[in-house]
């Protein structure tokens, strides 16, 4: 049996565990992350886990929620009878955050560097699952530390969130060959599992979709599928700024966001566009070097 589903969405079996992720700071990671999570949980009625791991953590302040209860709940206790302490909940969504204080967050990474068991953020993270959720979405720091490392040997899906500039080029390819090359061989996620959110984009921006898919193919020899384009709007800024997700408010915003649900969950009707599954992926023409 897997994770409950609820309303008329399909049945899902297995989670996906769905790292969200980007070298380039201010790439939209937080935002997308959110609001991916928002859309599963609270309009399609996914039963999903947001995991906000910045410091500070965004989710609070961009889903009305407190800094307390967080982490420290459960790594002063690890295991799983201590989960349910560092929950909090907007609507249905269910989501943990991290510490406020640099202490308290240096504290963890501290506890993670002995392996990836108990007390790790791995660790945490196993424990989170227990088969509850469809989906676990991890809104993962820049920072190239244990967050980001735990958080991919964890996921079996990848989210790159990047603006089309020539700065976020070269950290997306950064951020590529880690995940293809720069962990242990058996935590190495299938390229299958790995794709782009291009963000912030305006007709004015140095890349189209395909010219930044291709300079990264052409410098990686592979770039994965790009699974939502999104338009840079100033409302998602103003609609986080008022605690509100910008996915029910930003329709060009929104229109992306489902573009990605519609690539993670192929079989679970969006509310515009229940038929596209799929076919959601942007369609660039498949680039391989060798």
């Amino acid at each position: 049996a897997g994770p409950v589903v609820g309303g008329s969405a399909a049945f899902i079996t297995g989670t996906k565990r769905i790292a969200v992720l980007s070298h380039a700071a201010g790439a939209g990671c937080s935002t997308v992350a959110e609001n991916l999570a928002y859309e599963l949980a609270a309009r399609l009625s996914i039963k999903t886990l947001l995991v906000s791991m910045g410091l500070p953590p965004s989710a609070p302040p961009h889903l009305r929620l407190r800094y307390l209860p967080n982490l420290t709940e459960y790594f002063d206790r690890p295991g799983k009878a201590s989960f349910q302490a560092a929950l909090q909940r907007r609507e249905n969504l269910e989501v943990l955050v991290a510490p406020e204080s640099s202490v308290e967050y240096m504290k963890i990474l501290e506890s993670s560097s002995h392996g990836t068991g108990e007390g790790s953020i791995n660790g945490m993270l196993i424990d989170s699952e227990d088969g509850r959720y469809a989906a676990i979405v991890m809104d993962v720091p820049p920072a190239e530390d244990l967050w980001m490392a735990h958080s991919i040997i964890f996921a079996n899906y990848a989210l790159i969130v990047a603006r089309p500039t020539l700065a976020d080029l070269a950290a997306t390819r950064h951020t590529l060959n880690l995940l293809l090359s720069g962990l242990k061989s058996e935590k190495r996620l299938a390229r299958e599992s790995i794709y782009l959110v291009l963000n912030q984009c305006t007709d004015h921006s140095g890349f189209t979709a395909r010219s930044f898919q291709d300079e990264l193919a052409g410098t990686v020899g592979w770039a994965p599928p790009i699974a939502a384009v999104i338009s840079n709007d100033l409302a998602v800024t103003q609609a986080q700024d008022q605690g509100i997700p910008p996915v029910t408010r930003v329709d060009s915003f929104a229109r992306g966001i489902r573009s990605l649900v519609g690539v993670l969950f192929p079989n679970v009707g969006t509310l515009e566009n229940s038929n596209q599954g799929s076919r959601s992926v942007l369609r660039l023409p498949k680039i391989r070097f060798t």
